[in-house]
């Protein structure tokens, strides 16, 4: 019985790979009811000569397509903590979608549309990336 113990906190100990401040959350494209639109805006600004990284929320959103699975999308789920700016950008955009369309009362989303400004300052060595991500929120068939 002790042997299991500790061989389940081994396991789940070390496949933990975000900090513990961090949430995260994913929804599916899919087709049904119609809710109307969601929209939401995420900036992040990094100085490349400290590292110094301000406006991540820590709260990364991921929007998947069931019909085109791949290992890429894990990887970035795993990697969401320690991925460039413009990847925590468009998760901390993804993660306010989500809950829009849970607000709604949906599950699901479709049209969904992005756009990012990135800028880099060479003499100060800041670069802030913007995204806003807009979408259809979605009430899904089953």
């Amino acid at each position: 019985m002790i042997i299991s113990a500790l061989l389940f906190v081994l396991i789940f100990g070390s496949c933990k790979s975000t900090p513990a401040n961090t949430d995260t959350d994913t929804i599916m494209r899919g087709s049904g009811e119609s809710l109307g639109t969601v929209s939401a805006s995420a900036a992040i600004t990094q100085h490349r000569g400290t590292g110094e990284i301000i406006g991540d929320t820590m709260k990364y959103g991921y929007i998947d397509d069931p019909l085109k699975q791949s290992e890429s999308s894990a990887r970035e789920k795993i990697n969401a903590a320690t991925s460039p700016i413009m990847e925590k950008a468009l998760a901390n955009a993804n993660y306010e979608i989500i809950r829009q369309v849970r607000e709604k009362g949906g599950d699901a989303v479709t049209d969904v549309v992005s756009k990012t400004d990135r800028n880099y300052d060479p003499e100060t060595r800041i670069e802030t990336v913007k995204v806003t991500v807009t979408a259809t929120a979605v009430k899904a068939n089953k």
